[in-house]
């Protein structure tokens, strides 16, 4: 939280613990809470519903049922557990979705805690360096009639120096200085994020 408190601004927050938490994170969010950030606590009852028709809903829909979800046991396999879980986060994601959309927040971003967004290229700090070395390469591989080349990768506008975390709310600030100045990539209301692992 404090990561993109600070990077984002992140200032409004829809949560859902996992069930099976043996801990609960209220303490933790009331101390953001004292911060000014609205921290907004979901159980499986808010998003996770049926109508009389027996489809899933989100939590915003008339005379919804809740779906009683069965306990998985410890013991039960990777594949069963994993399969819960992305299909309890696709439902929630829907259902912030929904709500956010209703309170009309401009932006949201979607992940779980130990998930992080960040700027991120190729060359690292040094995107400039990097990007003539590539080059270089690219010339030598036409020149050595080489097969492929690196696929094009979204760069920095020249004019624009990519974010730094050191900056309160940077990262956000890019992006909409980016779709302002027409950049492609930043033209739709949904931006893809690749995820890397560390």
């Amino acid at each position: 939280l404090a990561y993109h408190y600070h990077v984002l601004p992140l200032r409004y927050l829809i949560v859902v613990q996992d069930p099976r938490s043996q801990t609960d994170a209220t303490f933790l969010f009331n101390r953001w809470r004292r911060q000014g950030m609205t921290v907004v606590e979901w159980h499986d009852a808010d998003f996770w519903k049926l109508r009389g028709n027996g489809n899933h809903v989100n939590n915003l829909t008339n005379n919804p049922q809740l779906l009683q979800l069965q306990p998985i046991s410890d013991s039960a396999p990777l594949q069963t557990k994993r399969d819960r879980h992305r299909g309890r986060q696709k439902y929630f994601y829907r259902s912030c979705l929904v709500a956010l959309q209703q309170i009309n927040r401009t932006w949201t971003t979607l992940h779980d805690s130990d998930e992080y967004l960040t700027y991120n290229h190729a060359g690292g700090d040094d995107y400039a360096a990097w990007e003539a070395r590539r080059q270089q390469q690219q010339q030598h591989q036409r020149e050595s009639h080489a097969r492929h080349s690196p696929p094009d990768r979204l760069k920095p506008r020249a004019t624009a120096a990519p974010p730094t975390t050191a900056q309160p709310g940077e990262l956000l600030r890019y992006i909409r200085r980016e779709a302002a100045a027409g950049v492609p990539y930043y033209q739709t209301p949904c931006i893809g994020v690749p995820r890397l692992a560390f």
